[in-house]
């Protein structure tokens, strides 16, 4: 996926399907200076027990991207 299309995206919730196969839930946001970010709730490990926010660089990994919830959907219930 590039940036441009990432950009289009809504704050939310979202499945993603990774360009070296699986598939995450993941949230995805706006950082401060307008940059979209994600972070995958399933990179989550023992030896370090907290999300990591991926940046710019991992959007070139997303293959397809559906969504289930927008931060637009949350505000309408």
């Amino acid at each position: 996926m590039r940036m441009r299309d990432a950009n289009k995206l809504r704050n939310g919730l979202y499945t993603v399907w990774w360009r070296g196969g699986g598939k995450s839930l993941v949230a995805v946001g706006r950082c401060h200076d307008g940059t979209v970010w994600l972070a995958p709730t399933n990179w989550v490990s023992a030896d370090k027990p907290y999300p990591r926010v991926a940046c710019t660089h991992y959007w070139r990994q997303v293959v397809d991207i559906e969504v289930i919830l927008t931060e637009y959907d949350m505000r309408a219930q």
